[in-house]
């Protein structure tokens, strides 16, 4: 018996299209291959007697369904999901709103800047201090021999080694004055004391700001406090091109703090940190809410510690305040009680 093809019914997975079925017998199959007939040698190696003529045969082509397969995720997953994330940022708005409202934010960030350009201003203060003792080291030498010259030209001038005294005196005085021009002490000395100043005075200008914030409900502050940025930035980038001298290295080691103080980095790592107490105050307000009357005590004591954690974040600023004050005294007490830290106060100005 030959090969035969017979209409199905539809599929449940392709309803539009058709299934052949083979009904081989079993006196079809034959394990020999016969020798005069190399044309169905593929065939008949496979067990089939005769092969169907593809003139006389019709073959439905399955058609493909209109609507495609796809795979989705549970709806109540995605419900759920989208369900949390939307008690998240509800909870998350309502805590800002009460301990951590938009004013508070504006402050804090009005603060941080302004402790950045403290932070500015204590180097190139100490930079300026620094090449100005570097400048008296050797213009003061250079003055008392000048002085000395005068007097001794009187004293040796009838010595045969008064004259050779007098200019080797003469010449150590050049020597010190063309030091002092070639290392550009008095320039750069002006340069750091003019840049403190500017820094000095916008630092002033962003703590009245910020207070100004707290103190004065505005309308459109976010845009007021984006256009007061743009315009410390624009001030900032004007003083860094007017000065053109570096921070001596000796100052950006001794003040590491402050010169790698980033103050984008602290607002991303204080936005970080409230997010993540956000998260676990409300993971410890569904628990107190399940648990209802019987409330498991030291669960209202972790929140209570929560909100006061929380609310410390209003005085973050003040916090990195003291820690530069504490690098300040850190220096200060570790220069006390030298011989060179005695006379070099008395140069500082």
């Amino acid at each position: 018996m030959g090969l035969r093809y017979s209409k199905q019914k539809q599929h449940a997975q392709y309803p539009s299209s058709f299934r052949y079925n083979y009904d081989i017998p079993e006196s079809s199959y034959n394990n020999e291959i016969p020798s005069d007939s190399m044309s169905v040698k593929s065939f008949n190696s496979h067990g089939f007697d005769q092969i169907p003529d593809p003139l006389k045969t019709t073959i439905i082509i399955p058609q493909p369904s209109n609507q495609e397969p796809c795979i989705t995720p549970n709806s109540d997953t995605v419900i759920k999901i989208d369900s949390e994330y939307d008690n998240f940022r509800k909870f998350s708005k309502k805590i800002n709103d009460t301990y951590m409202n938009e004013m508070t934010y504006y402050s804090i960030t009005l603060d941080l800047i302004a402790l950045y350009l403290k932070s500015q201003r204590v180097l190139y203060v100490e930079s300026k201090t620094f090449c100005e003792q570097c400048l008296y080291f050797l213009m003061l030498p250079t003055i008392f021999v000048s002085s000395v010259c005068t007097v001794l030209s009187l004293a040796l001038k009838n010595t045969s080694y008064g004259s050779v005294i007098i200019a080797s005196l003469n010449a150590f005085n050049s020597f010190n004055l063309t030091l002092i021009t070639y290392l550009k002490l008095d320039a750069k000395s002006e340069a750091h004391r003019s840049t403190a100043f500017q820094l000095d005075k916008l630092t002033i200008i962003c703590e009245f700001y910020s207070g100004k914030i707290q103190m004065y409900k505005e309308d459109d502050t976010s845009d007021k406090v984006k256009k007061f940025v743009d315009t410390i930035e624009k001030k900032i980038s004007e003083i860094k091109d007017v000065n053109q001298f570096i921070i001596p290295e000796l100052i950006r080691i001794r003040y590491s703090m402050f010169y790698s103080f980033n103050v984008f980095e602290v607002m991303r790592k204080f936005n970080t940190l409230k997010v993540i107490d956000n998260q676990k105050l409300l993971v410890l307000d569904n628990k107190i809410k399940e648990q209802g009357k019987d409330v498991d005590p030291e669960l209202i004591l972790e929140k209570e510690n929560l909100i006061k954690k929380i609310i410390e974040y209003r005085s973050m600023t003040s916090e990195i305040n003291n820690q530069f004050n504490m690098e300040m005294r850190r220096y200060t007490e570790s220069r006390r009680g030298t011989k060179k830290y005695g006379i070099l106060t008395c140069l500082k100005t």
